[in-house]
Parts: structure tokens; sequence; C-alpha cells
């Protein structure tokens, strides 16, 4: 294995824990508030932004899926996630988060019927929070 492609597959880990962090990090009220989860998006956003200097000068490690957008099938499974920590949100009686949370999943840009699914959940949200 070249040293290239240990360091592209390196990157690609780290991009998959950063998410699986911030997933987890977005269920815990305190870090969420300390802006923990923003941090980890960004940190995502910069090891893919190198991940793609790196397929632009070869071409032959970028993975199958990179250019291809997200399927309708991967956006439903992140609004189920969503929907799930707009839920904790709502039994713990913070409606504003729980809103938060749909709102970030729709500012991805969504299609199809998650986005419908997602605004439905949103407007729902509102009219029990009198929004």
């Amino acid at each position: 294995m070249s040293k290239l492609t240990e360091i592209e597959r390196v990157l690609s880990l780290c991009a998959e824990q950063l998410a699986v962090c911030a997933g987890e990090m977005a269920r815990r009220k305190q870090l969420q508030e300390e802006k923990a989860v923003l941090k980890l998006g960004k940190a995502i956003a910069e090891v893919n932004e190198v991940r793609t200097a790196i397929y632009e000068m070869y071409p032959d490690l970028k993975p199958e899926h990179w250019d291809s957008p997200p399927t309708d099938e991967q956006y439903f499974e992140w609004f189920q996630e969503a929907k799930k920590i707009a839920e904790e949100y709502v039994e713990e009686g913070q409606l504003d988060q729980a809103i938060s949370a749909i709102e970030s999943f729709i500012f991805i840009g969504p299609t199809g019927p998650a986005e419908s699914l997602a605004r439905e959940e949103l407007a729902r949200l509102r009219e029990k929070n009198g929004v």
C-alpha cells in the first residue's frame, strides 16, 4: 500500500469517526450547548476538503460515490435520525431544540419524500410550540 493510499484511508476513517462522534454529541444536551457538534462538523468539512484535493491530483483514489449526491434512501435514514433526536428533545420539554434538529436536517438539502416528511414534522413541532 502506498503512503498516499494509506493517508487517504486514514482521512476517510477520520471523517467517518468524526461523524459518529457528532451524532453522539448531538444527543447530549450539555455538549450541544458547548457547540461541540458544530466544531466537529467543521472538522469533517476540513478533512473532506483535504480528501477532495487528493482526489483532484490522484483521481484513481477517489471512492466511486464521492461525486454522487446522496440518495433518497440516505436522506430518509438521516431524517429518521434527526426525528429521533427531535423526539428526545420533545420528551425533555425542549421544543426549540427539537425544531432546531429538524431545521438542521432541512439545511443539508434533502430531496423528495424525506424533504416533505421533514417539512411536515417541522410544521407539527412549530404548531405544538406555538411558533
